[in-house]
């Protein structure tokens, strides 16, 4: 592999001190095709999480933190609530896509809030999924961390 996903998964989290006691792995994967996915998490019992990276962005390492920093927000979301409330809420977003998109929204907006804002930006626009909403929400956390 091009880069070391441990250095790059050990400098992101650097920046989310909350999850210090929480088992993290990181791999890359084959994309599955089955839409615009960058990075993919996995939570594996007893409370493990898998970071995926998707092959195709092993020359963009600004990507890849983006996607690896949107992960983490993710388990900050749900790394205290119990099995039962993530399989229901990971339900309805699925089954609600304005539930999803909401929830995807706050996600980014929450790694912003650790610094990575500008990566998130990167990230959406990489894959085409952004609006001017989300960007000038995002770039509001930016700036109110800078």
């Amino acid at each position: 592999m091009p880069m070391d996903l441990e250095e790059i998964l050990a400098e992101v989290r650097i920046a989310f001190p909350e999850l210090s006691k929480e088992k993290i792995e990181i791999n890359y994967r084959k994309n599955p095709g089955d839409g615009p996915f960058t990075t993919q998490i996995t939570i594996c019992a007893p409370r493990t999480y898998i970071i995926e990276v998707f092959t195709e962005l092993n020359a963009k390492p600004e990507l890849i933190r983006g996607g690896i920093a949107h992960e983490l927000a993710h388990i900050i979301r749900t790394h205290k609530k119990s099995e039962l409330r993530i399989r229901t809420y990971d339900w309805l977003c699925e089954n609600f896509p304005r539930l999803r998109r909401r929830d995807e929204t706050e996600v980014d907006l929450e790694a912003a809030r650790h610094g990575y804002g500008r990566q998130i930006i990167e990230l959406r626009v990489y894959v085409g999924d952004y609006s001017r909403e989300m960007v000038d929400k995002i770039m509001k956390e930016v700036a109110a961390i800078t």
